[in-house]
């Protein structure tokens, strides 16, 4: 915070075209000098002036004219006075707006992948070979910029072959916005997670935990609770009429299970199975592997692979 300081004695200040200004006050500009208020040589009484000083000449030129950037206890218009004195062209100005608009880079236009133009903003480069564009759709000029879906990026969100989950860490934006993206694309992040699992399935089941997460990735306790839950389901359904509720439960569908009746449906899955929702899930997710990964038929049942002959 600046304060203002009543000085000993009266003290002759120059600015700096030469002028000795007679001072009783300054301030403390927070940047390391003082901010004197005085009168000129040819008036003793009034308002007081602010000296324009080597020390705030050199604090205006080196911040242009930003009042905010300055950081200066003056009011607008003194700054505006000494900036003018100094030569700093006023951003606002008409001739300077269009010399600014004349030096400024052409706007960028692209389409996304549905052929909505949009004006570049902002280009982020990632570490996989494709810049995220940020632009405002043209037509909706209020509008917040947003990440455009670009043919590039929807090759990228298409062929990424890791856990799905993992693209967001390579990614200038959250999961919120990778959903959405993929959403458009048609693609699902249950069934990508399905097919991840489906195809190191055989290294789910034979290998210990910690070799498949030096293998494939994951944490090892990630591991072990997915292996559990797929050997779970597949142990209920080879029980059938008793386990007939679980079956229905699993091909059930899905949709809506926590809006509306969600709270109802939750106790109804406990009734039946003896199972909480989040448990539900987690074997839901489980059969959804077990299913990707061929191990269930088009019937729901386990498929009943036919032994080896020796």
């Amino acid at each position: 915070m600046s304060h203002l300081t009543m000085l000993e004695a009266v003290t002759p200040i120059t600015d700096i075209d030469g002028r000795v200004f007679s001072c009783r006050q300054a301030i403390d500009s927070g940047h390391g000098f003082s901010i004197y208020l005085g009168y000129p040589e040819d008036r003793s009484t009034g308002t007081p002036e602010a000296v324009l000083t080597r020390e705030l000449a050199d604090h205006l030129l080196a911040h242009g004219f930003s009042q905010k950037r300055s950081g200066l206890p003056l009011g607008s218009v003194r700054l505006l006075k000494f900036r003018k004195r100094l030569g700093i062209v006023d951003g606002r100005d008409p001739k300077e707006r269009a010399r600014r608009a004349a030096l400024a880079k052409p706007v960028r236009i692209v389409d996304d992948i549905d052929g909505t133009r949009f004006k570049v903003r902002r280009e982020q480069k990632t570490d996989l070979g494709v810049t995220i564009l940020r632009g405002v759709e043209i037509g909706r000029p209020k509008t917040s910029p947003q990440v455009v879906l670009t043919p590039a990026l929807a090759a990228l969100i298409r062929e990424w072959a890791d856990f799905p989950m993992k693209l967001d860490a390579f990614l200038p934006f959250d999961t919120k916005i990778l959903m959405n993206l993929r959403t458009r694309l048609g693609l699902s992040w249950h069934d990508d997670r399905a097919a991840w699992w489906a195809e190191r399935f055989g290294d789910l089941l034979t290998l210990t935990p910690e070799d498949f997460s030096a293998r494939h990735g994951h944490r090892p306790n990630v591991i072990d609770d997915e292996r559990r839950a797929v050997l779970y389901v597949e142990k209920r359904l080879s029980q059938t009429p008793a386990d007939r509720d679980f079956l229905d439960l699993m091909i059930d569908d899905w949709s809506g299970k926590r809006h509306d009746n969600g709270a109802a449906k939750g106790e109804a899955l406990r009734e039946r199975t003896g199972l909480s929702y989040t448990s539900a899930r987690r074997y839901r997710r489980a059969y959804k592997v077990l299913k990707a990964a061929g191990r269930i038929g088009a019937n729901g049942f386990p498929v009943t692979f036919p032994a080896s002959r020796s």
